[in-house]
């Protein structure tokens, strides 16, 4: 519940200072996966002010629109999986821009003044499928 998320993120905060005392020269970065977008930049600037980076969880985008086809063989069967398995062919655009959700975590950062390096996740297993491979352990092999 809330008293093991809150230990954990104040256990995180512990080892994050711990590591840049350590090595106050080297680059880090955080993972608060217990937070939203909404809530992580604040507590970062807050708990962990000299982390030089976040990496984001779940964070709600699409990269592209990518177009779909299923590949069949001379017998009518998809090759590469079962019958109607759909394959990335191409991306017919790139989304770089508009997105609500990603002006929003942009918003937030800025409101919380951070300056550090946000990255988040696109195409893991448990966001909308991008890639027909974006589940497999070695994508593109």
């Amino acid at each position: 519940g809330t008293k093991a998320g809150r230990a954990q993120l104040d256990a995180l905060s512990e080892c994050f200072a711990a590591v840049r005392d350590e090595f106050p020269d080297m680059w880090l970065g955080v993972s608060v996966p217990q937070l939203p977008p909404a809530q992580v930049f604040k507590w970062v600037k807050s708990h962990c002010p000299t982390a030089d980076g976040l990496w984001l969880h779940n964070l709600p985008c699409k990269p592209a629109e990518v177009c779909w086809e299923t590949a069949m063989d001379g017998a009518g069967d998809a090759i590469g999986g079962t019958s109607g398995a759909a394959q990335a062919v191409r991306v017919e655009k790139w989304l770089t821009e508009g997105q609500a959700s990603l002006k929003g975590v942009a918003r937030e950062k800025q409101v919380a003044h951070w300056k550090g390096l946000v990255v988040g996740e696109v195409a893991s297993w448990h966001q909308d499928r991008v890639h027909h491979q974006q589940d497999d352990e070695y994508m593109g092999e």
